[in-house]
């Protein structure tokens, strides 16, 4: 069973986040930033790490933490908008460093205003993408 830490300001986000994908994940979930930094410092990696952008420099140093980990999280925003994650990528992908030694970050984001849809297409396109014999991969929200 994968890891998945999340991240995010407001405990309804969370609570729903966490009850549909407890059957096939160990979810972790915290509403402050600085626990979340605490726990990605024990360097057990995580799948998944979805983090609010509500402050996005705690967000950025959250995201570099997971990566340094294990260069297979995937990491998620999650954003009130597009022009929030359209903001938060410029803001990650400005600075060179991090972004070769991380990759980008955005391709894959989740909207604060969540349905059980998106969370459920968001985590069986890359289950399908991860099985050997997957014909094709469900679209995520863009």
């Amino acid at each position: 069973m994968g890891r998945i830490l999340v991240i995010h300001p407001h405990q309804g986000f969370l609570d729903m986040v966490a009850r549909i994908l407890t059957d096939r994940y160990e979810v972790q979930v915290l509403e402050h930033y600085r626990p979340a930094e605490t726990r990605l410092a024990t360097g057990a990696p995580y799948e998944a790490v979805l983090c609010g952008l509500s402050e996005p420099a705690w967000a950025i140093r959250i995201f570099e933490k997971a990566a340094a980990a294990s260069e297979h999280t995937r990491l998620i925003p999650i954003a009130s908008d597009l022009t929030q994650l359209d903001w938060f990528r410029d803001q990650w992908n400005s600075d060179a460093p991090r972004k070769q030694n991380y990759g980008s970050v955005g391709q894959e984001w989740l909207p604060e205003h969540v349905t059980v849809g998106d969370i459920h297409a968001l985590f069986a396109s890359h289950a399908q993408e991860q099985a050997p014999d997957a014909v094709g991969t469900q679209a995520v929200n863009d």
